[in-house]
Parts: C-alpha cells; structure tokens; sequence
C-alpha cells in the first residue's frame, strides 16, 4: 500500500536561515502543488522573449533571461539535493554562493529552447522528489550552512524563490508586475 505524500505546511521560523523569510512568505498553500502551477506562468512570461533577447540583460551589470532561467534551474537542484540529503538523514551540507554558480555555468552560451528544456525536467524531478518522499520526511532537518533547516522548509524557499524571481522578471523584462493576472491559466 502507498503512503501518503507529505504535507508541507508553513515551516515555523527555526526551521530556516532569516535569509529565505522572503521566499517562505510568498508561498500559498502546498509549496509542491505551487511549483506545479507557476511552471506555466513561467513557461508563459518565457513565449514572448526570442533567442536574441534572451542572452541580453535588460541593463547593465544584470543578468540576462537565460542567466535568470539558468539560476532559477541551479537553486532548485541545489534546495532539491539539500531537502532529498535531510530526508535521508544526512547531517549538514555547506552553504554555496549562487553568483559564483551563475557566473560560472555561462548560460548564455546555451540555447533558450535548451534551458527551457531544462527547466522543465528539473521542475518534474522536484516534485517527484517532494511527492515521493515518505511522510515523516516533512520534518527531517540538517544543517545548512550552520543554520537548522527542515525538508518543509526547502520545499517552501525552491516556490517562494520561482515566485519571487518571476515577479522581478515580468516586472524589469516584461514591464509588467500583472501581466498575467486576467488569464485564468496562471
């Protein structure tokens, strides 16, 4: 007989470094069933950027989309490996800077098509990963970077952190913080 999957209710603030308040906060609901709707307003706000535009920043010292998809793809692996490593009882993982990854996975030399492609497998292994863990897993913690981090807890920063960078990339891409908010898909 299947277990039930876990449910990842709100963390409680010692289940997390104040650093991803911000992205905790901007989660409603189930942080799985979230990541599964906002990979369409992703996929949305992306239809209207071509292949040029997409290598260019939209200004100085910023990144371009495909260093943004690029990003968004590189944390949720990262939070993705450090949630799997707390539910199977690993103990700490370190703390890594995200800048030197982005600036180091030169995206912009890949495809727009191919990131996107990428995306999309990274988003169906996450919340496979989510789904399948057993219950308990939930409240599993480790130490990250020093800081005691629960499974629920990533499971909220991998959505709040789409959601956020989202917001950022209609607003400054896009010119629009509601491009979206009439269609009923997203």
């Amino acid at each position: 007989m299947k277990e039930k999957r876990p449910i990842y209710e709100r963390p409680n603030a010692n289940e997390y470094d104040a650093f991803y308040e911000e992205y905790v906060s901007l989660v409603e609901g189930d942080p799985v069933v979230m990541l599964e709707r906002i990979k369409g307003e992703t996929l949305g706000a992306l239809g209207s950027v071509s292949e040029e535009q997409a290598g260019v920043p939209h200004q100085a010292g910023k990144w371009s989309v495909k260093e943004w998809l690029g990003h968004l793809v590189e944390v949720e692996r990262v939070m993705s490996f450090r949630a799997l490593w707390f539910a199977r009882g690993g103990a700490r993982l370190p703390g890594y800077d995200h800048e030197t990854f982005a600036a180091m996975a030169r995206h912009n030399e890949r495809a727009l098509r191919e990131l996107i492609d990428d995306y999309l497998l990274v988003r169906d292994a996450t919340v496979s990963l989510f789904r399948g863990l057993p219950t308990d897993a939930a409240l599993a913690k480790g130490a990250l970077d020093g800081v005691p981090t629960s499974v629920r807890a990533l499971a909220h920063i991998v959505a709040g952190h789409e959601r956020r960078h989202l917001d950022y990339f209609k607003k400054r891409y896009l010119g629009s913080p509601d491009i979206f908010s009439d269609n009923p898909i997203f």
